[in-house]
C-alpha cells in the first residue's frame, strides 16, 4: 500500500514540511538531518526548498545540564552533519582508552565487572564521551540556524487527513538563547514529531499510552564545575565514571563534560523526597567523598525519578514520536539520549523520502518496529544492571553481585534492529552497524581519515576489492542513484588499519560486498557473487517505494 499524500502544495507562509516538537538535542538534530539532506537534487516535487521547524514549550534554551554521556552512534550521527571540528573539543574523551573502563564496585570498592568500554567499536570512535547538554544544544541550534531552520514556541496542534495543524507563539531563538515574543500564529505541516520529553504535549494530543515495567527509583544528581584543585583524592578511582552497589547508599559517579563531574545518589525507602531533595543534602552525601567547595563549585541538583518505559504507539498518521517522548530508561548503560538520536537519524532518511514522495506505508511503519525492538533491548539490559545497583537489601546485592561477577555482560551492547524492517533479517549481520575505520583519501600523499568523512552518509554499497562483476541493470542504477546510494571500491591499500579486511573475511564471512542505510545499520551483505547485487537493490525498492498505480 502506498503512502497517502495529497499535498496540493499548501499556499502560504505558515506551511512546513517537517515540524520537530522540542527543541532539545533529538529535535534540533532530526530537523538539522532532514534540511541539510533536502538540496536542490532531493527537494520535493513541487519544485521548493525543504522547510522545516523546531518548536519547543519554552521560549529559551535551557542553561543547566541534564544528559552527559555521548556514545559511539551519538558520535557518528553527528559527526555526519558536519559538525566534527565543533563537537570534538566539547567532549571528554576519556571513557575509551586503555585502562579507562567504567566499572562496578561493591561496597568495599571490590569489583563487581568491568564494561570494557575500552575496546574498539564498530563506529570507530570511544564507547562513550562526557558532554554537557546545554553546550551540545548550542552547537546543534547554531547549525539549525545556519541551515535555515526556525526554532519557535508550540502552542497547541490538530491532525487532519493530509497535514497537521500547528498554533505556536513566534519567540524565534536568539544566538544567546534567549528570545523576544511576538504574535500568535498557525502553520500546516506535512509531518510532525514530537520530541517534546518525557512529558509529551504531543504524546498526550495523540492519547499514546506508556508501557511500563514498574521499575521506579529517585535519585539525587549533583552537577558540579571543576576548580583548578582537580577532583578529590577518594574520588579519582571514579573520575572514569562508576557505580557504587551499595546497599547503604547506591552511588553513580559519571563523567560530564570537560570541567565537570557528575555524582548521584539514591533515595532510600526511609527518606522523603522532600528531606532528600535540597543543596544542603547533596553537600552531606558529598562530603564522605572528599567534596568540598575547594573542589568544586554546585551546578546543579536536581531529583530524577529513574523509570522503564516505552510508548505503545511511535506513529499515528503523520505524527511521530522520537526520543524521551516514547521512551525511557534508567541511565545506568547510558543510553537515554542516545536512543534519541539513533531514533532521529532513522526517522529522518524516512521522512526524507515521503517528502520526495518515495516512501511506502511499510517504510515509515517500520521506524516503529524497528526502533522499539531495539529500544526494548537496551531497557531490559539497562533494567538489569538497575537491579543490581538499587538494591538495598545487603544479602540479596550480595546475591546480585555473586551472580553478576560469574556472569559479565557483553563489553558493548549493540542489539539488532526489530522486525519487520528496512533490513535483510535471515542475514546475522544485517540490523547491526555498520563498521567505520579510517581509509587514505587520495589526498596529500596518502592522507587518511575515518571512512564517513571520506565518503559521507547515505545508502553505501561497499564492495571489498574491485568491481568487475558489479553489474546493475537500468533500473537498479536509476533507483539506487534516486535515493543517493553510492557504490565504494575499497581495496586493501586503502585500509589503513587492515580492519575492514579482517571484518569482511571474518565478521562478515568472506563477503564480496555489504549495503549499509543513511542511519548506518547494514541492509544486507553479498557473499558469494557481486551479481546478487542487482537482487538486492531491486529488493530494497520494493521495501520502500510505493507500488505503481
Amino acid at each position: 500500500m502506498a503512502f497517502k499524500d495529497t499535498n496540493p502544495g499548501f499556499p502560504g507562509e505558515n506551511v512546513r514540511d517537517v515540524l520537530c516538537v522540542g527543541a532539545g538535542p533529538v529535535g534540533l538534530l532530526l530537523a538539522l538531518l532532514i534540511k541539510k539532506s533536502g538540496g536542490a537534487d532531493s527537494a520535493p516535487a513541487r519544485g521548493t526548498p525543504t522547510s522545516v521547524t523546531v518548536v519547543d514549550r519554552q521560549p529559551a534554551r535551557y542553561p543547566l545540564p541534564r544528559a552527559v554521556c555521548l556514545d559511539h552512534e551519538g558520535q557518528r550521527i553527528l559527526r555526519s552533519t558536519g559538525l566534527g571540528p565543533k563537537l570534538t573539543p566539547l567532549l571528554e574523551n576519556i571513557i575509551g582508552l586503555p585502562g579507562t573502563n567504567f566499572s562496578w564496585k561493591d561496597a568495599d570498592g571490590k569489583s563487581i565487572v568491568d564494561l570494557e568500554w575500552e575496546k574498539p567499536t564498530a563506529s570507530g570512535l570511544n564507547r562513550a564521551c562526557g558532554f554537557c547538554q546545554p553546550e551540545l544544544e548550542k552547537l546543534l541550534e547554531d547549525a539549525c540556524r545556519d541551515a535555515g531552520v526556525d526554532i519557535l514556541q508550540l502552542s497547541s496542534l490538530h491532525q487532519n487527513d493530509d497535514h497537521v495543524t500547528a498554533t505556536f507563539n513566534k519567540w524565534p531563538r536568539k544566538e544567546d538563547g534567549s528570545s523576544t515574543k511576538s504574535e500568535a500564529t498557525v502553520i500546516r505541516t506535512r509531518y510532525l514529531v514530537g520530541c517534546d520529553g518525557a512529558n509529551s504535549t504531543v504524546r498526550s494530543l495523540c492519547g499514546i499510552d506508556f508501557n511500563d515495567l514498574g521499575f521506579q527509583y529517585d535519585w539525587l544528581v549533583c552537577d558540579m564545575l571543576i576548580k583548578g584543585h582537580g577532583l578529590p583524592p577518594k574520588v579519582l578511582p571514579h573520575r572514569n565514571g562508576a557505580q557504587i552497589c551499595d546497599p547503604n547508599r547506591p552511588t553513580t559517579f559519571a563523567l560530564a563534560g570537560n570541567g565537570r563531574h557528575r555524582v548521584e545518589f539514591m533515595r532510600l525507602p526511609a527518606e522523603t523526597k522532600e528531606e532528600f531533595f535540597s543543596e544542603s543534602r547533596a553537600w552531606e552525601l558529598l562530603r564522605p567523598w572528599g567534596f568540598s567547595e575547594y573542589y568544586v563549585d554546585m551546578e546543579r541538583v536536581a531529583l530524577y525519578t529513574f523509570r522503564a518505559r516505552w510508548a505503545g504507539e511511535w506513529r499515528k498518521g503523520r505524527v511521530f514520536l522520537a526520543g524521551d517522548a516514547c521512551h525511557q530508561m534508567p541511565p545506568f548503560l547510558g543510553q537515554g539520549m542516545n536512543s534519541g538520536l539513533r531514533d532521529a537519524t532513522a526517522l529522518a532518511w524516512r521522512l526524507r523520502l515521503a517528502l520526495d514522495g518515495k516512501a511506502s506505508e511499510f517504510l515509515l511503519d517500520s521506524y516503529s518496529t524497528e526502533r522499539l525492538a531495539h529500544v526494548r533491548a537496551i531497557i531490559n539490559h539497562s533494567v538489569l544492571l538497575g537491579k543490581v545497583i538499587c538494591e538495598t537489601d545487603e544479602a540479596k546485592a550480595a546475591a546480585y553481585a555473586k551472580d553478576l561477577r560469574a556472569n559479565p555482560p557483553p563489553h558493548g551492547f549493540d542489539p539488532h534492529l526489530g522486525t519487520p524492517g528496512i533490513w535483510e533479517a535471515d542475514d546475522p549481520a544485517a540490523g547491526l552497524v555498520a563498521w567505520q575505520r579510517p581509509v587514505t583519501t587520495g589526498l596529500d600523499g596518502g592522507k587518511a581519515d575515518l571512512f564517513d568523512q571520506v565518503y559521507g552518509a547515505g545508502w553505501r554499497l561497499l564492495v571489498w576489492g574491485d568491481t568487475p562483476g558489479l553489474r546493475l541493470s537500468p533500473a537498479a542504477k536509476e533507483f539506487f542513484n534516486a535515493i543517493g546510494g553510492k557504490v565504494i571500491a575499497l581495496k586493501a591499500t586503502d585500509d589503513v588499519s587492515g580492519d575492514y579486511c579482517r571484518w569482511f573475511k571474518e565478521d562478515l564471512n568472506n563477503a564480496k560486498a555489504v549495503l549499509w542505510r543513511p542511519d548506518f545499520y547494514i541492509y544486507g551483505v553479498i557473499r558469494e557473487k557481486l551479481e546478487e547485487a542487482e537482487d538486492m537493490l531491486l529488493g530494497l525498492k520494493e521495501k520502500i517505494s510505493p507500488p505503481l498505480k
